[in-house]
């Protein structure tokens, strides 16, 4: 059976107030979803707890508002309303792996370079290949 905790009006904690507002916030612990209800939409979100948290559904966030991972917030990415951005500053490496492709390239699907494992690693001048690694050297197309 799940265990649900419901608030109602007035104060909920000394951090939430929900004073002349008719919400409801449902907490269940089967589930691990917290609920908002103020009369006409509902939403949740996964609890974090020792189990992790899953999300089915996209996550947004706001311009300049980062995604910070690490004890020393060491990762972040984020966007500032013109660029895009993500930030290293710990003490190792970035890596970006793939099981078989890695590939680097515009938001339509064009490849700027594709790194394959075990394998090439193909450098393209607007999708179309210029330079290319093989087992004994590199191919060059064009000058």
């Amino acid at each position: 059976m799940a265990t649900q905790v419901q608030f109602r009006g007035g104060t909920t904690s000394e951090h939430s107030s929900f004073t002349g507002v008719s919400r409801e916030i449902t907490i269940d612990t089967d589930k691990d979803t917290i609920v908002v209800h103020d009369g006409t939409t509902a939403g949740g979100f996964p609890l974090a707890s020792e189990k992790g948290a899953a999300f089915t559904g996209n996550v947004t966030f706001g311009d300049n508002v980062k995604a910070i991972f690490g004890a020393g917030s060491d990762l972040q990415i984020y966007h500032s309303g013109s660029d895009s951005f993500i930030d290293d500053a710990g003490t190792g490496n970035l890596n970006i792996r793939g099981s078989s492709i890695v590939q680097i390239g515009k938001y339509t699907g064009e490849v700027a370079a594709q790194f394959v494992a075990d394998g090439e690693v193909n450098l393209r001048y607007n999708n179309s290949e210029k330079l290319a690694t093989t087992s004994t050297g590199i191919d060059v197309t064009g000058q």
